[in-house]
């Protein structure tokens, strides 16, 4: 026996021939200890890493930042825009590390100067998830999402105002706080650590900087509805790509054609759409004139393709849970003739018709009421549930942590099971929590949802802080992922992590009961 192998018989004998005949290459091989980290190199580089920063400090003292702050601020919108979409196309098309991070830095210098333009792209590009660069500098390789290099580079105005201007905490922040926790509380179940770094980059780190960001850098109403529309804006470009690829013919999948989007997965793409049809629908309506129009348009775009992921578990849970709270909302408030007369558009019902011809032929395509009501999901689900069960029970207090999910999971399958390995997530909002934070887990969730129900609430009752469309479709965003959560994922994929923290955000600035507008920034 070799190191790290363990020989039957059979296979021993076949080594100890193959040893007999080239007994040198054999005991060489042997002789062989397994490598350890070059911790030499390490500290080279820890040095290398440490001088250049100081150096760059040194520079930057001496740098005109206030004239370039003074140039760029006084530019007009579409000149700031021409000057983001320079410097993204170089940021798609660079391959060279050092260049790479020198974008990043000029990056993060402009959103110091407007920290606002950071936050919309980084909500923009959260569904793009799959469509990271690639940094590989020798042995070292990294795959880093848009929307994770937006998040990054507005870290330092992040830093920066939060040392500026002192804000005291409130439960919102003590929620963010006790999640952190419970992901630190899951190290002592970890088991494979590369993926557990991970986790906590995609689905603690960047969600809670987003998080931090919309409350520190999103002080007034119309700047958070300029962040929300920077979210809704991601998720109609991220349809309208998808849409792009079904009509070229991808998509095949279940006996028909579903469109999969920028994910792997149409059921993923329908998690992440059915969260921003709810967003359009409500700024819709909290709009007027064209720009109504034009958000009606965006809701109806988005509830075709939403129509062709062909997921079950939005079109009978998610809409119309979102639905749903639109309904109580109007009927509550009394606003539902306006909300009518709104949706009564011309140019709205010439929309509303085409989608519904639009459904027709996507009907005739293959959504059936056959692929609706089959079983066989259903019964795989079921399987999967028990199994993800039996793990929630052996890590009942710490759960595996993020990212663990798909490194345990595997030994939990009964032999023979048709149970895909590797899957990410139980498909089931409490045991996504169960399972990966154990059941202190389970009592955050139910502590978040007391939080916004009683938030909501409170808000209702005062006629002052009155709920608006917009937080209405907030609201019903979060209600259709919910419902949807209960046959799939909710916060175990990265963008729905940093698109539900977002929109927590949101909503933890727009909710107070008694609030005051700071002036713009």
């Amino acid at each position: 026996p070799a190191w790290g192998f363990s020989l039957n018989r059979q296979v021993a004998d076949a080594v100890a021939g193959w040893e007999r005949t080239q007994p040198q290459r054999a005991s060489a091989a042997l002789a062989v200890p397994p490598a350890g980290p070059d911790w030499r190199r390490w500290a080279l580089l820890l040095l290398a890493i440490t001088l250049g920063a100081w150096r760059l400090v040194a520079a930057a003292q001496r740098l005109p930042w206030r004239s370039w702050r003074r140039f760029y601020c006084g530019q007009t919108p579409p000149v700031r825009a021409g000057i983001w979409l320079s410097l993204l196309v170089a940021y798609y098309l660079a391959v060279w590390p050092p260049f790479i991070f020198l974008l990043g830095i000029v990056a993060a210098l402009l959103i110091l100067t407007q920290p606002s333009e950071g936050l919309w792209l980084a909500a923009a590009l959260l569904p793009l998830y799959f469509q990271h660069k690639d940094v590989v500098w020798g042995q070292l390789a990294f795959a880093v999402p848009p929307a994770h290099a937006a998040a990054l580079c507005l870290l330092p105005a992040l830093l920066l105002h939060a040392r500026r201007t002192r804000r005291s905490l409130d439960r919102w922040d003590a929620l963010a706080l006790s999640w952190a926790a419970l992901v630190v509380l899951s190290a002592f179940a970890v088991w494979q650590w590369p993926a557990y770094w991970r986790g906590i980059v995609d689905l603690v780190a960047i969600p809670l900087i987003l998080y931090a960001a919309v409350r520190a850098l999103a002080p007034t109403d119309a700047a958070r509805r300029r962040v929300l529309m920077a979210l809704a804006g991601g998720g109609l470009l991220a349809a309208t790509l998808g849409l792009l690829g079904w009509l070229r013919g991808g998509g095949e999948a279940d006996a028909m054609r579903r469109l999969a989007g920028l994910a792997f997965s149409p059921n993923h793409t329908a998690l992440y759409l059915e969260r921003t049809l709810f967003l359009a629908l409500g700024l819709a309506l909290a709009q007027h004139g064209e720009r109504r129009l034009l958000w009606i348009s965006a809701a109806l775009g988005l509830g075709g393709t939403l129509v062709l992921t062909g997921s079950r578990g939005a079109l009978l849970l998610g809409l119309p849970a979102g639905l749903l709270v639109f309904a109580l909302y109007a009927a509550r408030r009394g606003v539902l003739r306006s909300a009518v007369r709104a949706l009564l558009h011309p140019g709205a019902l010439a929309l509303v018709l085409s989608v519904t011809a639009f459904a027709v032929v996507l009907l005739a395509n293959g959504l059936s009421w056959e692929r609706l009501t089959n079983r066989t999901t259903l019964l795989g689900r079921g399987l999967l549930w028990r199994q993800s069960w039996q793990m929630a029970r052996d890590f009942w207090l710490t759960g595996v942590g993020p990212g663990g999910f798909l490194w345990r999971f595997p030994a939990y399958i009964p032999p023979g099971a048709p149970l895909d390995p590797n899957l990410h997530h139980p498909h089931n909002v409490w045991l996504e929590y169960a399972t990966s934070s154990g059941i202190a887990g389970l009592l955050w969730l139910f502590a978040a949802l007391t939080l916004v129900i009683n938030a909501v609430r409170r808000a209702g009752e005062k006629p002052r802080n009155a709920l608006g469309w917009e937080q209405i479709g907030l609201l019903a965003a979060f209600a259709a992922a919910l419902a949807h959560a209960q046959v799939d994922a909710f916060a175990a994929l990265p963008d729905l992590a940093a698109w539900n923290w977002l929109a927590l955000g949101l909503l933890a600035a727009s909710l107070p009961s008694a609030r005051r507008e700071p002036p713009a920034p």
